[in-house]
């Protein structure tokens, strides 16, 4: 839920264009107009209210039901909170917002929404975004394990999270606080799309979200799945690059942190064919790669999803926000 909340703040942008547009384009085309609702609690400018995001594991159907089962009480302290921040920053506060605490199925119906939602912008990606999360865990489990929880600290994010003993410092220039922990933890949250954001009201500990990858960018959603290239690549790209190298730059793509083994498998290919092709790509600043203990991981580069979004004809300019706000009957 920590991730849908920042997703819907970040589709209703424009940043990071080459990687992103082709996501907000399927999004946006999948959406019902109700999701606008959202948009409104999770503004791109302005507060967020928090009983969208509890930071809780568990399967997308457990987390909604923890945000069904929401006290009356903490959902009106909540919207009471996030209303006075909108107001002082001059934010706009829907009058619909203001009844969710006493009209539960106007609740039950937002909730269902928020369901659509996690359905239409996470679930088709979360597989590839799980595993670039396991990977960077590993990552952020070595830098624990050699250095300790200094360095663990360190290498976060060290363009925008500062460790400086004995305080770690987030680097805004949207507000300025000091969060206390008293004993409660910081819960790190690794995300696709935040950089690094911190709620430091959040039960039963505050937590931190963090870019997936450090300050590295991580193309994890690169391009609109068509019938060409979810079947190998498309006739242009393959006529550009040859059908086997087409086939192996958009398993790449869709399988962002794949090893060279999986990538052999996926694109029906030798391991020696998959190694040597993944190669030409690299050379061509078509698609990275980044080791893991004994292993390769390729990536898709900026440059390779340009060009994946240019043959597939899903480059351009990112459809509106569904205009309707109105939530669905019961």
């Amino acid at each position: 839920m920590v991730e849908l909340n920042r997703a819907l703040l970040v589709v209703q942008g424009s940043k990071h264009r080459v990687r992103l547009d082709a996501w907000r384009q399927q999004t946006f085309t999948r959406l019902k107009p109700q999701a606008r609702a959202l948009f409104e609690l999770v503004p791109a400018d302005g507060w967020s209210v928090d009983f969208l995001a509890p930071a809780m594991p568990g399967s997308p159907e457990e987390v909604l039901e923890k945000v069904r089962s929401t006290p009356v009480s903490y959902l009106r302290k909540d919207l009471a909170a996030w209303a006075g921040l909108q107001r002082q920053s001059q934010g706009r506060v829907p009058a619909w917002a203001a009844r969710l605490d006493g009209e539960p199925e106007l609740f039950q119906r937002l909730v269902d929404v928020l369901g659509h939602a996690h359905q239409q912008m996470l679930a088709p990606y979360w597989p590839r975004i799980d595993r670039l999360a396991r990977a960077d865990r590993a990552v952020r489990m070595h830098h624990l394990t050699k250095g300790g929880v200094e360095s663990l600290l360190s290498h976060l994010s060290p363009g925008r999270i500062r460790w400086n003993p004995p305080v770690l410092e987030l680097l805004s220039d949207r507000y300025s606080l000091d969060v206390h922990l008293g004993g409660r933890g910081l819960l790190l949250i690794p995300s696709l799309f935040a950089a690094s954001t911190i709620n430091s009201g959040a039960e039963p500990q505050p937590w931190l979200t963090f870019p997936l990858g450090g300050d590295e960018p991580v193309p994890t959603l690169p391009f609109a799945l068509t019938t060409a290239t979810s079947n190998g690549s498309s006739q242009a790209l393959a006529a550009l690059l040859g059908r086997t190298r087409a086939a192996v730059l958009c398993v790449i793509a869709e399988h962002a942190g794949c090893t060279t083994t999986e990538l052999a498998h996926r694109a029906a290919i030798s391991l020696a064919s998959a190694s040597k092709h993944a190669s030409v790509l690299r050379g061509a600043g078509l698609t990275t790669v980044r080791r893991h203990r004994s292993n390769v991981l390729h990536a898709p580069t900026s440059a390779g999803i340009a060009l994946l979004n240019a043959s597939t004809g899903t480059a351009g300019s990112t459809p509106g926000v569904p205009e309707d706000s109105t939530l669905p009957e019961a």
